[in-house]
């Protein structure tokens, strides 16, 4: 059934548009390299089969928080969701963690979940999210778009 491209402009909500994201390099605890990386849309499908595993972990919020990221990927996936990102942490070229947010305006960002895909990871994204170091995305106008449920001031230590 051909999709009505009338329709569908009107159901796809305005993007904001995103200067590209520039992949990081981080050394984590255990010595490894992790590559933080935007996600585009295509990456989405093989995102989601990373996540549908965790739907099933009854522990910590996995199920949860994997519900929700899967269905706000597929949302984007679909073009239902306004002016979306998405970042990974690669190890090796295997997906270790997402987090995934929108922008509400052109310097308001907002975050949504953080899931570490790899056990243990989820301490270490969330210490580089409250440092800037995933969500700091360059804006249109200039600045960054930050969490809003965050003070993005570094720790004394990362791990402290």
């Amino acid at each position: 059934m051909p999709v009505d491209m009338e329709l569908e402009m009107v159901l796809r909500p305005p993007q904001i548009p995103m200067p590209p994201y520039p992949p990081k390099l981080i050394t984590l605890a255990n010595g490894k390299k992790m590559v933080i990386r935007q996600a585009v849309r295509e990456d989405v499908p093989a995102i989601l089969k990373s996540v549908h595993p965790c739907l099933f972990i009854e522990r910590d919020y996995y199920d949860i928080v994997s519900a929700r990221l899967y269905g706000e990927l597929l949302a984007w996936y679909r073009y239902r969701v306004k002016s979306e990102y998405c970042l990974l942490g690669q190890v090796d070229g295997y997906l270790v963690g997402v987090v995934n947010g929108r922008l509400e305006n052109e310097k308001v960002g907002m975050s949504y979940h953080t899931l570490a895909i790899d056990r243990g990871l989820d301490r270490t994204l969330d210490q580089l999210a409250i440092i800037g170091l995933l969500i700091s995305l360059p804006l249109p106008g200039g600045g960054n778009a930050v969490r809003r449920d965050r003070v993005l001031k570094p720790p004394s230590k990362l791990d402290g």
